[in-house]
């Protein structure tokens, strides 16, 4: 929607600011009020399970994946992408009516229907985030999900209305060296295209054919990032500006070039291990290890140790607590969840969320796959915990299946992670007083209940 948006707008920068403004504010309100109407309306229809569904889809995940590819190609130059002939005529027509500063019904309606299609496009996407506004929904409830919805369009709207705004600036700052413009829309293909490979992981994962691993995601944006750094530093040139090449390249071009090499080189260093690669890039990656497949120790080449962990078997892992006297951790994941990815690969591994996992039986509850276990699982997570959203996280007590605490969605301070483990453990360790009576006689397995209290300060 980024280059839509600024193509779409690019025809008002003749205009005044003023009128500028005046569109992208209502294309902002429009987003606002479609986005917030269509959640309201498609979760009491089809309700949060439902749209969780769709969003986790294989048609859905190629659909988006080919639409980033086709832009990735659309800004290298190699096509341009036209709007039908109707179309174009239409807006001919109101930009006629625009620059004769006369009636701007038909461009004040095609502004509104643009705002329409960037709902449509991204509602699916964003299902994960509103999960319990979803789910507040399905149940019939009106009042707060549209309040939601509508706080988080207008968030999610608001860095559109700059960039509906940013034609007029851009043309502006073009001046005679507007070629910087065809070198960001370039850079912009790169970076679509190394987004493409989340979405064909996402297939990949939902049908567990095991092809689109981590290994092969990583090798690729060696390739993309390298290619993109070697264009910045003009050692190739597109056709859309041949005539560029070889000529010399300005300080804050190398600098990004550079960035861009060095992206190519840490990615490298990630092939054949299972290291976190960092928040953002594990977000986007394939789990390191592939769901189903047994967890590795700690190994050479900077890898980190993955415990044992139950998959898709809630009943299973309370039998295992229940056995052990340790409270069940049921982690609800999704093969095409990026948070969830993040979550996984940057903070679980960290010292001080990993002494307090091990007190608990861990268990993977994935709700996105076409099997029907995921389907009955989401519905689960629905009806107990009345959200759909993902990553969520349970403490349960095997003993009576009671909830000891939740944690609702991904965080960039592990902090608040601890402290959501610290506070279950304390629960479960409250209700059963005879477990930490044992630790003082030196039961091994109550001992575990404690081991990651000398963490509380850190590592």
């Amino acid at each position: 929607m980024i280059p839509i948006t600024i193509a779409f707008f690019s025809k008002f920068s003749e205009t005044s600011v003023r009128r500028t403004a005046g569109m992208a504010g209502l294309y902002m309100a429009s987003i606002v009020t479609t986005f917030t109407v269509l959640g309201v309306v498609v979760s009491l229809v089809f309700g949060a399970v439902g749209m969780q569904a769709i969003s986790a889809s294989v048609l859905f995940n190629a659909f988006i994946g080919l639409l980033l590819l086709v832009f990735a190609f659309n800004l290298f130059g190699m096509f341009e992408i036209k709007i039908p002939s109707w179309l174009v005529n239409k807006t001919a027509a109101a930009e006629h009516e625009l620059k004769s500063k006369t009636s701007l019904g038909s461009q004040a309606l095609g502004v509104i229907f643009m705002g329409l299609t960037f709902t449509l496009i991204s509602f699916t996407c964003t299902v994960g985030f509103i999960g319990l506004v979803l789910a507040e929904a399905a149940k019939g409830d009106a009042v707060f999900p549209a309040i939601g919805m509508f706080a988080f369009s207008l968030a999610f709207s608001l860095p559109f209305f700059v960039l509906a705004l940013a034609p007029s600036w851009a043309n502006q700052l073009q001046g005679k060296a507007g070629g910087w413009m065809v070198s960001v829309k370039v850079v912009l293909g790169f970076v679509e295209l190394a987004g493409a490979f989340k979405f064909l992981s996402n297939i990949d994962l939902v049908r567990g054919w095991g092809w689109v691993t981590r290994d092969f995601v990583l090798a690729g944006w060696v390739a993309v990032f390298l290619a993109c750094g070697l264009y910045l530093l003009k050692i190739f040139a597109l056709s859309s500006d041949a005539e560029d090449a070889g000529s010399r390249v300005s300080p804050p071009r190398m600098a990004f070039a550079m960035m861009f090499v060095a992206l190519s080189g840490y990615s490298l260093s990630g092939i054949g291990t299972t290291k976190s690669m960092g928040g953002w890039l594990d977000g986007w990656l394939p789990p390191a290890v592939y769901p189903g497949t047994e967890r590795v120790a700690a190994s050479g080449g900077g890898a980190v140790a993955h415990a044992a962990v139950i998959k898709d078997d809630i009943p299973g892992s309370m039998a295992k607590g229940l056995e052990e006297q340790r409270p069940g951790f049921i982690d609800f994941t999704g093969y095409t969840c990026t948070n969830c990815r993040y979550m996984e690969a940057s903070v679980f591994p960290l010292p001080q969320v990993a002494s307090r996992l091990e007190q608990m039986v861990r268990t993977e509850v994935y709700t996105d796959c076409i099997q029907d276990i995921c389907d009955e699982q989401r519905e689960y997570q629905v009806e107990r915990f009345e959200t759909a959203a993902l990553p969520f996280y349970a403490v349960l007590d095997p003993a009576d299946d009671s909830v000891m605490g939740t944690f609702a969605s991904s965080t960039n301070d592990p902090s608040e992670f601890v402290a959501f483990l610290d506070a279950a453990l304390a629960n479960y360790s409250a209700k059963h007083p005879a477990v930490a009576d044992a630790e003082e006689a030196g039961d091994p397995v109550a001992q575990r209940h404690q081991q990651g209290h000398k963490f509380e300060n850190g590592p």
